[in-house]
């Protein structure tokens, strides 16, 4: 039964691929079929998200990326989403955020050149952006001059992010 689902489930993704062009709600409503049909199917997620980062829909976009990378069981889908997760915050002007997805990005596939490059303009952002919005970050400031260290917190602080699933982005304040 879980092939059918899963079989079912990418077909609603085939499908809302074949419309996203040219009719969003259209597209929306398959890749919430195929979310629906399987609910762990990743592809289902991501392409949802990009559908809804095309419509300028961040704070969606946002969500759908994050489920995917919950989803995922691979490597280069966790990849893809949290690179889109990145751009989705660069968008919002989120950069000391997007500097850790885009990290999380390359975590998954190192060879990514675009990751690598999003990840420079979001480091040379945040610097621009005084590294954070000066609500308890202060501890963070010291240890950006050490992207090794700081890459693990990232890390951590990425995983208690992404379990807060459902939860309002907008309520994480540091």
């Amino acid at each position: 039964e879980k092939e059918s689902q899963l079989s079912l489930s990418n077909n609603y993704v085939f499908e809302g691929n074949s419309l996203v062009n040219e009719n969003f709600i259209e597209a929306e409503k398959k890749y919430r079929l195929a979310v629906s049909a399987k609910q762990n199917n990743a592809a289902g997620s991501y392409n949802l998200g990009n559908a809804y980062y095309k419509s300028e829909l961040y704070d969606e976009a946002m969500l759908r990326h994050l489920e995917a990378v919950n989803n995922s069981g691979s490597k280069l889908e966790k990849h893809k989403a949290y690179h889109n997760i990145g751009n989705t915050l660069m968008q919002k002007k989120r950069c000391k955020e997007a500097v850790s997805a885009y990290k999380n990005a390359l975590r998954n596939n190192p060879s990514d050149d675009e990751s690598r490059y999003n990840l420079a303009l979001a480091q040379e952002c945040a610097k621009e952006q005084g590294d954070g919005d000066g609500e308890g970050e202060d501890e963070d400031k010291d240890e950006n001059k050490d992207d090794k260290e700081n890459s693990d917190k990232n890390k951590d602080n990425e995983e208690k992010n992404k379990d807060k699933g459902d939860e309002d982005e907008d309520k994480k304040e540091g």
